[in-house]
Parts: C-alpha cells; structure tokens; sequence
C-alpha cells in the first residue's frame, strides 16, 4: 500500500481466530522459500508431515498477544477442516458482541 503498518489500528480490530482440534490442513505455504527457509520457520513450528495445527495454537497466539493484539483464539476439540454450527454460531456471536 506504500504506508507504513499501523499497529495502534491494528490493535482496534477485534479478531476471532479458530481451528479444529482434528485440522490437519496446514496453511505454511513454504513455496519460493529457500531450503534454509523452509527448515527455520518448520523448527521454530515444529513441522511435520501431518499436522495438527491446533499443537502450534500457543505460538500462534502468542505471537498475537505480544503486539497487544485483540484477538480471542479458540480450538473446537475433534474437529476437522470444516465449519461446523456451532463454529458459526460462536463467530456471529463474537461479530454481534464486537461491532
């Protein structure tokens, strides 16, 4: 956008971030990284070949929390890759309470 990232904005915006407990799915799009790349992000992850991406949830969140973010982080146990009803509820509950 040629402007400089506004955090105190960012930190306005209320953020529901959500995962199955059973989602494998892994978004890490390592395409065009180097190798060196690849295997510093994965061990700082700790990548594998079938993931559960609610393990990596507490680095997920701290890394929120550490720029004072306000973002509410949920794990629905037994969960796969999908949005189930109860997911949908919570987000149009969380969006109702935040507008």
């Amino acid at each position: 956008t040629g402007q400089p990232f506004d955090l105190d904005a960012f930190r306005q915006v209320a953020l529901y971030i959500y995962v199955g407990g059973a989602d494998t799915n892994d978004a890490l799009d390592t395409r065009g990284m180097t190798a060196e790349e690849r295997d510093a992000i994965c061990q700082w992850l700790s990548c594998s070949s079938n993931p559960l991406l609610a393990q990596r949830w507490p680095i997920a969140q701290a890394i929120y929390e550490s720029v004072g973010a306000n973002a509410q982080f949920k794990v629905y146990p037994g969960v796969t890759h999908t949005i189930t009803s109860q997911m949908f509820d919570d987000i149009l509950a969380f969006f109702a309470q935040h507008r």
